[in-house]
């Protein structure tokens, strides 16, 4: 899971988080290349799976490196 994040009145979130569980690399044990991420309209309690009582999904995505 990834924090939360908060849209502002014109949809636009943006999010700045650092991990050594993640790798913006095409391959390797960490990398994130050509998987799907979802995010939901709600706050992620980080409890309740699996998706923390976190609402209907609103957007949603492959992740791909160049």
């Amino acid at each position: 899971d990834l924090p939360n994040l908060t849209a502002n009145e014109d949809g636009v979130a943006t999010i700045n988080h650092v991990s050594k569980k993640i790798a913006a690399t095409k391959t390797g044990k960490y990398s994130v290349n050509r998987l799907a991420f979802i995010v939901h309209g709600g706050v992620d309690d980080y409890t309740s799976q699996p998706s923390g009582d976190s609402g209907a999904r609103v957007a949603c995505g492959i992740i791909g490196t160049v």
